[in-house]
């Protein structure tokens, strides 16, 4: 036997995407700790700069940028 949505009682997907939707606009999140780290601000270009380093730039360009 397998389950149906189609005589179930429940939210629809486009119910749970609206009511999510909705909760997500009014829910407030509390300020990120991570966006100073060891006294540096953790931006998108530190945060690539370093995992290249780490990576290899050789290894980075070549297999996981194209990957990505």
């Amino acid at each position: 036997m397998a389950a149906s949505r189609k005589f179930a009682k429940g939210k629809t997907p486009q119910d749970l995407d609206r009511l999510y939707g909705q909760e997500a606009k009014t829910k407030e999140y509390p300020p990120s700790k991570w966006r100073h780290l060891s006294g540096k601000e953790q931006t998108d270009a530190l945060f690539d700069k370093e995992i290249i380093a780490r990576m290899g730039e050789d290894f980075y360009e070549q297999v996981f940028d194209p990957a990505i």
